[in-house]
């Protein structure tokens, strides 16, 4: 089922055939928020155990950077990225 609105758009209406195709995402691929991004790239050790996570926990803490509307909020979550990520630096050295 097609809305009438998506039907106009694409220049078609109800009984026409149509070819549908998707263009499959690459899963590993993740838009770091421009703070979130710049943090990281001035704290090495946070960096380090950055790159070690996985795709979907890396996506995860850049959503909740990038859902925050309000430049205080963003940057707050971009703090607690870093913290996170150094609190974690801190364990794995000692062990």
């Amino acid at each position: 089922m097609v809305s009438k609105k998506l039907q106009k758009l694409c220049g078609v209406s109800m009984g026409d055939r149509v070819s549908v195709s998707f263009d499959i995402a690459v899963q590993d691929a993740i838009t770091v928020p421009m703070e979130l991004r710049y943090a990281l790239e001035a704290n090495d050790a946070a960096r380090e155990v950055w790159d070690s996570w996985t795709a979907g926990k890396r996506r995860g803490f850049c959503y909740r950077v990038d859902s925050a509307k309000m430049v205080e909020t963003r940057e707050r979550r971009v703090e607690e990225v870093i913290d996170t990520l150094m609190e974690q630096s801190k364990l794995s050295r000692r062990t």
